[in-house]
């Protein structure tokens, strides 16, 4: 099993250290970047309370399927009920989410995103 934690030639060995390499100079990443984490920490505030809303409805449809079927065998127009309703409107629900994530990250994940970039290439602005 190869180790990934560190450099590995193609044959498994490690590199050997060279001496003029600085040994405190660590690679510059952009992962590490206060302007990177503060565009992942908005997008957790986004993503994670539309993915938790989807997917509570998503499965408090199931949950009533199997809990309550009298209450989804409601009938609604003729033979439309309103677990027909429901699951509808599951797709319904994930066409809103795909929406609003698409606007919120137009209008601000993309401008963050490209300060970013710009300031791990040495061009901010």
């Amino acid at each position: 099993m190869t180790e990934l934690s560190g450099p590995v030639l193609l044959n498994g060995t490690a590199p050997s250290p060279t001496i003029d390499a600085p040994v405190s100079a660590a690679p510059r990443t952009v992962l590490h970047s206060h302007s990177f984490r503060r565009l992942m920490s908005a997008k957790r505030r986004v993503v994670v309370p539309l993915l938790g809303a989807s997917l509570a409805y998503t499965f408090g449809v199931a949950l009533l399927s199997g809990f309550a079927p009298g209450l989804m065998a409601t009938k609604i127009a003729g033979s439309f009920t309103l677990g027909y309703l429901l699951v509808l409107a599951i797709y319904g629900a994930c066409w809103v989410v795909s929406v609003a994530y698409v606007c919120i990250a137009n209008r601000t994940f993309e401008p963050q995103a490209q300060r970013v970039s710009n300031e791990f290439r040495g061009d901010a602005r």
